[in-house]
């Protein structure tokens, strides 16, 4: 769970958050994402995925410049 705060017009996606998966030096294309849109104070952004040994993991967030975007926290919390 991503924890940030989004700023910008109501009408559109401010940026994304992301996890990536990787088992060498170069990254590979993102295996969870969601998009960040504005909205009043702090959201907690869910993004669902499975782990695998011997994996690396990256948790990133992302602005495109159409608004402001604050982290906040990163929460990793296993299922079941």
């Amino acid at each position: 769970m991503f924890k940030v705060s989004a700023d910008g017009s109501k009408e559109e996606p401010v940026g994304k958050v992301d996890v990536n998966a990787f088992s060498d030096a170069k990254p590979d294309n993102p295996i969870a994402a969601a998009d960040l849109k504005p909205a009043r104070g702090e959201q907690r952004v869910t993004v669902d995925f499975s782990g695998e040994a011997g994996m690396k993991y990256e948790f990133r967030i992302w602005a495109n410049g159409k608004g402001m975007i604050s982290a906040k926290e990163v929460v990793i919390e296993r299922k079941g």
